[in-house]
């Protein structure tokens, strides 16, 4: 008995199935891709923005006070002296020095939260605690003595907290950070509190 052969309507047939398998397995495996690629993307913004949470909460746990609260910037007081030492200079203690200082701004134009400090981390000078801490940044980035770092970045809006802001009493400072499409698109609160809050000897 002879066997049919294959007809030509059948070969393309055969063609247009494969065709149409290989189309879909094509596309699942580009949507899968894409969604790994996403997931990539959604872990290593979730790790930076665990890092400057971190960051922050560092200095806002061992700061002395917050100095100074707008809706772009704040500055925190954190202490460079030993503890110890510092029981034996009671009044060197009590001095906020410039290295002590750190200011946290958000830097529209960049989309980033940046966090700046004296380039020289030994610098003893002393400011009193009326200063316009803005000012004084801008004076020394403008002589380029801050150092900075980013702290979160991809950002749309930040907008920073401390309800009835007063230098003396304030310990809470809370953040509102919205970030774009391209790194989650998330909105945050970060809010941490000074757990001993230091008044300055000029304070009532």
């Amino acid at each position: 008995m002879r066997r049919r052969g294959t007809t030509l309507i059948e070969v393309l047939i055969s063609i247009v199935v494969t065709a149409l398998v290989a189309a879909s397995v094509g596309s699942l495996l580009s949507m899968l891709g894409g969604a790994l690629r996403e997931q990539d993307q959604l872990a290593s913004q979730m790790v930076r923005t665990a890092g400057g949470h971190a960051r922050l909460s560092d200095h806002i746990l061992r700061a002395r006070a917050i100095l100074a609260c707008s809706a772009t910037e704040f500055a925190v007081w954190v202490p460079c002296e030993d503890f110890i030492l510092s029981n034996q200079f009671r009044e060197a203690y009590d001095e906020i020095n410039t290295c002590e200082i750190r200011w946290y701004s958000w830097v529209p134009n960049q989309k980033r939260l940046i966090m700046s400090r004296t380039a020289n981390h030994q610098d003893m000078s002393v400011r009193e605690h009326s200063v316009n801490w803005s000012a004084l940044r801008s004076s020394l980035e403008s002589g380029n003595q801050l150092e900075t770092v980013t702290v979160f970045d991809g950002l749309d809006s930040v907008v920073i907290h401390a309800h009835h802001f007063n230098a003396c009493s304030t310990r809470r400072i809370s953040l509102d950070l919205v970030f774009d499409a391209a790194h989650g698109g998330q909105t945050l609160r970060v809010s941490e509190a000074v757990p001993f809050l230091q008044k300055h000897k000029d304070c009532p």
